[in-house]
């Protein structure tokens, strides 16, 4: 289940970047409302590496894979309808992202205790 949110919401951003056209009037000089996209990516980040690996239940672990993968895609569509020029930057940066939460799991199974490194197990 958990590979399956993973990639629809990475093809999602994909197929938005190339289906959605150019805006008409994009700016060829960003203004710093450009760089909001940012502040969700950071969050995502966060979330993975000092939030994750602190959580004990699956239930938990799952809410916060979905929470981070938004986060990060909303980096990459901030940047669709903000960027300007920058649109492919925050593609680019959204996609590695998402690619942070990739699920990865314990090859000893849920109920060992390894796979805490990665803060995701199947559940």
């Amino acid at each position: 289940m958990w590979w399956v949110i993973w990639l629809v919401i990475l093809t999602g951003l994909v197929v938005f970047r190339f289906v959605l056209p150019e805006p008409a009037g994009a700016d060829r000089r960003p203004g710093p409302v450009v760089y909001a996209g940012l502040v969700p990516l950071v969050l995502s980040a966060l979330l993975r590496w000092w939030v994750l690996p602190r959580t004990a239940g699956a239930a938990q672990r799952l809410v916060l894979f979905v929470l981070g993968v938004a986060m990060a895609e909303s980096c990459g569509l901030l940047g669709l309808f903000l960027g300007g020029e920058q649109r492919d930057t925050f593609l680019v940066l959204a996609v590695v992202g998402i690619a942070q939460w990739v699920p990865l799991f314990s090859p000893d199974g849920p109920g060992a205790g390894g796979g805490r490194a990665h803060g995701l197990r199947t559940p």
